[in-house]
């Protein structure tokens, strides 16, 4: 559960007061089930984007974040540094969806001609998706580091999150979000002026 708003933002503890992504990958070592819940829910819509960059729909995104989700029990205790969570989960986030495009886009279907057709055939949803302008954001913000791309999901989830929560999921000083965001989504509109 988050705090919402205002200084002081963090992960509630069992005690009730809020605490850093150190304090609570040190509390999921332990063991502690509300310590994973408060880190799931937390960092899932940046898998989620992160998975979303690599161009996979919905359910193959929602595959990716089950097995980030079960490489992170794995190997909660090999995080060295653990201020930066984010970024060893978007690392992860990555790699699994590269897995995952790598072995799952080599399969073919085996059924009759009508049934492929009808299962390959992209419904309303789908269309939306792919075309050309989304495709171009999610391409561009591919490319950028790692780093770049957590913030980029941290500026645009819905809710909202606070500069201080962005500072301290990213490790990164509060009064460098603004330059560095700009610094970023100038990169961006530089990468899509030709696409758009």
């Amino acid at each position: 559960m988050l705090l919402a708003g205002g200084e002081g933002d963090g992960h509630v503890g069992a005690v009730g007061k809020a605490c850093s992504p150190s304090e609570l990958v040190a509390r999921c070592r332990q063991g502690d089930k509300e310590a994973w819940h408060t880190l799931i829910d937390t960092f899932t819509p940046l898998v989620w984007t992160v998975a979303r960059s690599m161009r996979l729909m919905p359910l193959e995104c929602e595959d990716v974040c089950q097995a980030t989700w079960e490489r992170a029990v794995t190997g909660i205790h090999t995080i060295r540094d653990t201020g930066k969570l984010s970024q060893w989960l978007v690392t992860v986030a990555k790699r699994e969806a590269m897995r995952y495009r790598t072995y799952n886009w080599k399969l073919v279907p085996v059924g009759d001609a009508v049934t492929q057709a009808m299962e390959s055939a992209p419904g309303p949803e789908e269309q939306v998706v792919r075309q050309g302008p989304r495709e171009a954001v999610l391409r561009a913000v591919a490319a950028l580091p790692p780093r770049h791309q957590a913030l980029v999901a941290l500026l645009t989830a819905d809710p909202p999150v606070c500069y201080d929560r962005i500072s301290e999921l990213l490790d990164m000083p509060r009064g460098s979000i603004g330059p560095t965001r700009s610094r970023v989504f100038a990169r961006l509109h530089e990468a899509l002026s030709g696409e758009l």
